[in-house]
Parts: structure tokens; C-alpha cells; sequence
């Protein structure tokens, strides 16, 4: 069985670094971003099963990425989760309305991580090494 692929975009290196680590341990293969720029191509290279996605970043924020990536014919599909410090319902209900997958409030401990990304990949989202 192939390893599912996460591609986690944060503009804080420690916290991709984490995340990463975690998920890694958990048997899946990851690709940090740290430029918010970046994400799209990121996306089409490395072909992720879900992407996990911060809502406040320096230069573009995570909303507008999104819209992106659902504007794009080859990442419209991959779902993407929001993990963000933001808790506001008007942040919510935007990145929801752009199709978001799910909504995650930082901070955020490893367990509901995997939960919603199970969630997100559905029941055959078995992994490597469980």
C-alpha cells in the first residue's frame, strides 16, 4: 500500500517541522511549505491526498490560497483543512464557503490531527506501518 501524502503549509518553520514529524511517525509521507506563494505549484508537484493549510500568513493569507487551489483544474480536488490560531466564525464560514474541508483550531494535539485527516480520506485511508 502506497503512503498517503499531506502536504502542511504554515509560515512558522517549527510548526510544519512538528506536524510533519508527527505525521511521518504516523506512517504518512509529508512535505512542508513554508511560503504561502508556493502552494499551488507545491500542490501539482507533489500530488498530496489532503492539504493542511494556515489561515494567517505574511504574504498572502491561507483563505486566498485556497481560493486558488479551487481555481486551479488539478488541485480543485485535493481537500484541504484549515489549521489556524484564527477561531473567528466569520474565518470559518469563509473558508467553508471556499469548500474547505474542515476547520481546526490551534493549538492542536496530534490525535485530532489524524482524526480529521482520517475523516478527510474516508475509511480506506488505512496507513503504513498501523
Amino acid at each position: 500500500m502506497q503512503k498517503r501524502k499531506i502536504l502542511v503549509v504554515d509560515d512558522k518553520k517549527d510548526f510544519t517541522a512538528m506536524v510533519a514529524f508527527n505525521l511521518i511517525e504516523h506512517g504518512y509521507e509529508v512535505r512542508q511549505e513554508n511560503d504561502a506563494g508556493n502552494v499551488v505549484a507545491a500542490a501539482i508537484l507533489f500530488t498530496p491526498d489532503v492539504i493542511m493549510l494556515d489561515v494567517m500568513m505574511p504574504e498572502i493569507d491561507g483563505l486566498t490560497v485556497l481560493k486558488r487551489l479551487k481555481e486551479n483544474e488539478i488541485t480543485k480536488t485535493i481537500p484541504v483543512i484549515m489549521v489556524t490560531a484564527v477561531a473567528s466564525a466569520s474565518a470559518r464560514l469563509q473558508a467553508l464557503g471556499l469548500l474547505c474541508a474542515d476547520y481546526v483550531v490551534k493549538p492542536v494535539n496530534t490525535a485530532v490531527l489524524l482524526e480529521k485527516i482520517e475523516n478527510v480520506l474516508g475509511p480506506d485511508s488505512e496507513r503504513i506501518g498501523n
